[in-house]
């Protein structure tokens, strides 16, 4: 595999910041954490990202040093509530209206796709909150990387 240039830019700011781009950057326009004076990145004729140093420069510049601080977040809490509160109200008021109107032969089934169909939205809540909560942990459990 060839070896690439490795172009880098530093930007100095008079109040004494200073910070390494890529030239993945080239032409940003950002301002100065500390003073909050514009700066920008000069244009470089080619850019190509650098993903480690670019990754560290938006964390940098996000304030997101944390990685797990860096991900979305939805509370499935509540919406698992609803879905079990509806899931029940659904069958306790489905289940015997099915058993009065539909035939004896019938009754079975259409309760139990009644019930099926009432507790699948819990279901999939349930399984996207778990896989939420694993992702959160294998994140906390990751090192993070420090230039």
């Amino acid at each position: 595999m060839a070896s690439r240039p490795d172009i880098k830019c530093k930007v100095e700011c008079p109040c004494g910041w200073t910070d390494v781009f890529s030239k993945a950057y080239s032409g940003l326009q950002l301002e100065c954490p500390r003073c909050g004076k514009r700066h920008m990145i000069p244009v470089f004729s080619a850019p190509n990202a650098d993903d480690e140093i670019d990754m560290a420069v938006m964390h940098k510049l996000l304030g997101t040093q944390d990685k797990s601080s860096a991900t979305l977040r939805v509370t499935f809490k509540p919406l698992f509530v609803a879905a079990v509160i509806t899931a029940a109200t659904v069958t306790v008021a489905g289940v015997p209206l099915v058993a009065m109107f539909a035939d004896e032969e019938k009754t079975l089934v259409l309760a139990a796709t009644l019930v099926g169909g009432a507790f699948a939205w819990p279901l999939g809540i349930l399984v996207a909150w778990i896989g939420q909560k694993r992702h959160v942990k294998q994140l906390r459990e990751q090192p993070v990387q420090q230039q």
